[in-house]
């Protein structure tokens, strides 16, 4: 049981679901197999908190609010994903090839995409 009032509570659960989106992007990186592991566990322990409590998420995204989404975050997004992003203005100006060098691995048609535009094209409205 927490010891936060039960409206508070329920925004911390809310704002803590809203969060488990961005561990798919974590897939998109090269980490190590410690890091990808210590990952793996805070999403983990993110959805224990989140199953653990009996309250209703609501449908609200304030995901723009959240302090570590930023103008400079971008993932990289593969081909044929990418497709897609290449209708939009703004690619040419704010999206970045993927180029490998010395022993990195190569994606084919692959770009770098800031994450706030990402959440843009998935937001309603």
């Amino acid at each position: 049981m927490s010891i936060l009032a039960p409206h508070t509570e329920q925004r911390a659960i809310e704002i803590l679901a809203q969060c488990l989106p961005y561990f798919e992007l974590l897939a998109n990186l090269k980490m190590t197999a410690e890091d990808d592991f210590d990952a793996k566990q805070a999403e983990n322990s993110l959805r224990r908190i989140i199953g653990d409590t009996e309250c209703e998420l609501s449908d609200v995204l304030i995901v723009n609010s959240v302090p570590f989404i930023t103008d400079d975050l971008y993932t990289l997004v593969q081909w044929p994903w990418v497709q897609g992003l290449t209708e939009y203005d703004w690619f040419p100006y704010d999206c970045y090839v993927h180029q490998t060098f010395e022993d990195q691995e190569y994606h084919d048609s692959a770009y770098f995409v800031p994450v706030t535009r990402i959440i843009q094209i998935n937001q309603p409205g």
